[in-house]
């Protein structure tokens, strides 16, 4: 099993929609990709990240590390990751 995790630092002129937006866009990447065991998603309570403004998490547990490589290799995951950085929203990847 691997464990891929993004921690988001939104700003504070990002919407909920467009949070909740960006959240369901690496939910649908999960739907075109095998072995994906689970995921979660939401407002980070880890108070660590929060101290380091991170906003939200998402997780998701392959069940191999060619599961996880598919899915970083999928387009909409770069795209979506571009967007992110164009939209002044932090991205720490964690494995």
């Amino acid at each position: 099993m691997i464990r891929h995790t993004l921690l988001l630092r939104f700003g504070a002129e990002a919407t909920q929609r467009e949070r909740d937006a960006t959240l369901q866009s690496l939910i649908a990447l999960c739907d075109r990709v095998g072995e994906v065991a689970s995921f979660a998603c939401g407002p980070d309570v880890d108070l660590r990240a929060r101290a380091e403004g991170f906003t939200h998490a998402f997780a998701v547990i392959f069940g191999s590390p060619s599961a996880r490589d598919a899915f970083q290799a999928l387009p909409g995951y770069a795209t979506i990751l571009n967007r992110l950085s164009q939209a002044d929203v932090a991205v720490q990847v964690a494995e």
